[in-house]
């Protein structure tokens, strides 16, 4: 059972790191736009950054609905991950596990109160107590927010992911080094014993023609 579970959590592992790399793909797609409203002073720009942001986060509402729904999947997919994962964690790693589960459940809380509900903002025109520039500011630095979330657990998976493998590439070392061990030790004892039966074989046959003699 605990060999099935080991199996399941490399799996589990995969899974994590898939989802959160699959989130940060879309992130990646927001940064041609984030950029210019974030990192760039540019005044006489922030007239047209501000309005292709706007227009990007508003094509999101417009497209087919299969699209968000795989979105929301792939979280699933995700929460499936991390579920497996700290349902039995080893004792060593397991901070890390319930580490990775908090940051990500972070991460989907900051995706749904402040992007997704901030891109209905955008779409409604109003943006409360801030004027749109603001708004839009707020929404692209929680999509920076969220990628150091993801990235942050992306590292901490793989790290998880690389220090088993290893220990079982040091465990399997072991054993077979072990194994041939054994195997050459017993090859020694049956080729020791063969010795002595030849020898034993000798001295009767010796003693035995003296006999004779």
């Amino acid at each position: 059972m605990s060999s099935r579970y080991d199996a399941l959590v490399t799996i589990a592992t995969l899974m994590c790191i898939t989802s959160c790399t699959f989130f940060l793909g879309i992130l990646y797609s927001n940064w041609p736009y984030t950029h210019a409203i974030l990192w760039v002073n540019d005044y006489q720009n922030n007239e047209i950054s501000t309005k292709l942001l706007l227009n990007h986060y508003l094509h999101w509402l417009e497209v087919p609905k299969f699209i968000p729904y795989t979105m929301y999947g792939v979280v699933c997919f995700g929460f499936l991950g991390f579920t497996i994962k700290i349902f039995r964690p080893a004792v060593d790693i397991q901070y890390f596990e319930y580490g990775s589960f908090i940051v990500y459940i972070l991460a989907v809380c900051c995706y749904v109160s402040n992007i997704r509900f901030g891109i209905y903002s955008a779409q409604a025109g109003e943006w409360g107590d801030v004027d749109e520039y603001t708004g839009l500011s707020v929404i692209a630095a929680s999509e920076v927010i969220n990628v150091f979330l993801l990235l942050g657990i992306v590292v901490i998976q793989s790290g998880l992911f690389y220090a088993k493998y290893e220990d079982d590439r040091v465990k399997t070392t072991f054993l077979m080094n072990e194994l041939k061990s054994k195997l050459a030790q017993a090859e020694s004892n049956i080729i020791n014993g063969e010795d002595s039966n030849k020898t034993k074989s000798k001295g009767k046959s010796s003693g035995v023609s003296k006999k004779v003699q």
